[in-house]
């Protein structure tokens, strides 16, 4: 998967200006040439390797959910500083999530903490949401034990199996 991502991502910039609007209070390591941007200006982004940070794990969040965090999510999570990326998928539009900084991963994990919890109290099944569509309330989800991409709604079980895997589902998108 990791060599897949990897791809996918090149691809995806090579296909995508890779533009986003400048907050100085929202710094990322993937912006081109931060000391050269003017305030609220629209800056250039490129997906830089956290590989070589010990903490780009999510050890600590399968900890605290009691679940093994499929190799699948951690190298879609916690390979790259990018910002959100625009797909779609059959002509649907989408949004894959992405890290953009440290303050961003703590957040992350945060919220799918607080998702799966939310998941266990209404006794549905794990997932753990890698995007949205191009409705805000449909969660693009990977069944963890399954390893299964599935669009469910918030608060609901999955309705539709959109992929026997991420690396499946990924090769069915095209660049927004």
């Amino acid at each position: 998967m990791n060599v897949f991502w990897q791809d996918f991502i090149k691809q995806y910039q090579s296909q995508n200006e890779c533009m986003v609007k400048y907050d100085a209070q929202w710094p990322s390591p993937c912006i081109v040439d931060p000391d050269n941007v003017a305030k609220d200006h629209w800056v250039k982004w490129q997906p830089i390797s956290r590989q070589t940070d010990p903490s780009a794990n999510l050890h600590h969040l399968g900890t605290a959910l009691e679940i093994k965090i499929p190799e699948i999510i951690e190298h879609f999570y916690c390979a790259y500083y990018a910002d959100h990326l625009a797909v779609n998928l059959d002509g649907r539009v989408m949004t894959l999530l992405q890290v953009w900084n440290e303050e961003d991963f703590v957040r992350l994990q945060e919220n799918i903490i607080g998702h799966v919890l939310m998941k266990r109290r209404l006794k549905q099944p794990d997932t753990i949401f890698i995007g949205v569509t191009d409705d805000d309330e449909e969660l693009i989800s990977i069944i963890p034990s399954s390893g299964e991409v599935v669009f469910e709604y918030v608060g609901r079980t999955p309705h539709q199996i959109v992929a026997n895997s991420l690396q499946e589902f990924i090769r069915y998108l095209t660049v927004a």
